[in-house]
């Protein structure tokens, strides 16, 4: 099936036989990927330094029930490196010592860690791809900011041009303006590629020791996970016998990055390059051909999230819409950004939620002087998706497609916005300042998105996403 051709309908299922679970069960298992993917850097970069018992976690594909025996072996060197909350939130997933039930941990037994990519997690921007067989979904995970080179992409609240991959379709333009920084961490080229097995890049170098990864194409035949026999029937009962095949993930150019013409270094392959690449070479195997795609991330990972899954509804082959859970991201690209998704939404190539913690500023951001001068040029940075705004005890969702905003309504919207950040400019600067800035930071924090995601289980186990899509949920009085 080409990434052309129709693909299900997020509507089309209905009554018992539903394509995905309730939005509670996908939020929860999904999301949860976005806290696991900073504990696998923080264990991979001990592994490499040697501080860890072994370094069995270089060696991908990297199944559930091998993390959670690396894990609960390297507790004490991995403690002191996270979150307390962060690190309780993991351990609660690997072990099942949530107080509710135990789905996550036989879940996340069915699942294996294929890419990771933190070979510079201080220079790039880091992601992991992971399969479950349980829930036949293939998860690429964006991590929010750590590191100083993180938060300076944050800075970059500037909008610039990106070519629309619609553009040429009716009411589309030729281009859509995104975030800066956003932009370069997933557009620009890629100076490195994910892990392969650590036995084949000792092979590949002549004095055993591990090489520096530099090419463009990554040998799936190569990530074949070497377990002892006592663990060869849990490991390799999880993997599909494909991964025995000789398999190249070559990443082609898989979309116009820059406008005008392009030097040869720009021709190179983009951070967006590798990992589309990497998500297809699954698709391509028999095992996982039929797996829906979702992408993840909590703050700026949830607006890495929306540009890569902007691309992958149109590029990827396969047969489901991509789905795409932002946990906590600010605004990403301007009208022109949300028409490209409203349409793919439109087409059933594309479900997008954006979930939003009730005093988060986050999600207000970018704002400042520097927004408003691009206002006249490209637009507001705005919102796209499904929106849903949680508190502690109770959460509303707003979705209006493109179709149903008017004219006036942007006016007024913009003409209101503009005035906001105005008043936000002179009195801080520094665009991010607010006097409630420490209460906003904590909600932040994605294990208050987890938490309180179950604390409302109950009011959320009733709602399908696609049901928001059809209005056959009436979600009540928006935020």
């Amino acid at each position: 099936m080409t990434s052309n051709e129709n693909k299900t309908s997020p509507s089309s299922t209905g009554g018992s036989e539903r394509l995905f679970p309730s939005l509670y069960d996908e939020l929860i298992e999904v999301s949860y990927m976005a806290i696991l993917v900073s504990g696998l850097a923080e264990l991979r970069r001990l592994a490499r330094a040697g501080l860890t018992t072994n370094n069995a976690i270089l060696t991908l594909p990297f199944t559930g029930t091998q993390l959670k025996e690396f894990f609960s072996a390297n507790k004490k060197q991995i403690h002191g490196k996270m979150r307390m909350k962060d690190y309780a939130a993991i351990e609660s997933m690997l072990e099942g010592t949530r107080s509710e039930d135990k789905s996550l941990e036989t879940i996340m037994s069915q699942g294996a860690l294929h890419y990771m990519g933190d070979d510079k997690a201080h220079e790039e921007c880091v992601y992991s791809i992971n399969t479950n067989l349980l829930r036949k979904r293939i998860v690429v995970t964006f991590r929010g900011s750590i590191t100083v080179q993180d938060w300076i992409q944050d800075t970059k609240a500037i909008m610039v041009d990106l070519p629309n991959p619609l553009s040429g379709q009716e009411s589309q333009s030729d281009t859509v303006g995104v975030h800066a920084g956003f932009l370069e961490y997933l557009y620009h080229k890629a100076p490195s590629t994910t892990d392969r097995s650590m036995m084949d890049r000792q092979a590949e170098s002549s004095d055993g020791a591990p090489p520096d990864i530099t090419s463009s194409e990554t040998d799936v035949a190569a990530l074949e996970t070497v377990v002892s026999p006592e663990e060869g029937k849990a490991a390799t009962s999880i993997l599909p016998l494909s991964l025995n095949q000789t398999n190249k993930v070559t990443t082609g150019t898989w979309t116009n990055r820059t406008k005008g013409g392009e030097s040869d270094a720009e021709k190179e392959p983009s951070k967006l390059d590798l990992i589309m690449g990497q998500v297809q070479s699954l698709l391509d195997i028999t095992e996982y051909e039929d797996f829906t795609v979702y992408v993840t991330g909590h703050s700026l990972g949830g607006s890495l999230s929306l540009l890569f899954a902007m691309e992958a509804a149109i590029k990827l082959r396969t047969p489901h819409p991509v789905t795409v859970f932002a946990m906590g991201n600010p605004r990403t690209g301007n009208l022109d950004f949300r028409h490209v998704i409203c349409s793919l939404e439109e087409q059933h190539k594309l479900r997008c939620l954006c979930v939003h913690n009730l005093g988060d500023l986050v999600p207000f951001l970018p704002a400042g002087l520097l927004t408003t001068l691009c206002v006249w040029r490209r637009g507001l940075f705005r919102h796209v998706g499904i929106k849903m705004t949680i508190s502690e005890i109770d959460m509303s969702i707003r979705y209006r497609s493109c179709a149903e905003e008017s004219f006036w309504n942007n006016f007024i919207r913009q003409d209101y916005y503009i005035r906001g950040n105005l008043r936000s400019s002179l009195s801080n600067p520094c665009l991010c300042c607010s006097p409630s800035t420490s209460v906003s930071v904590a909600r932040h924090l994605f294990h208050e998105y987890v938490s309180r995601l179950e604390e409302l289980k109950s009011k959320l186990k009733p709602i399908y996403l696609d049901d928001i899509y059809d209005k056959s949920y009436a979600p009540g009085a928006s935020p």
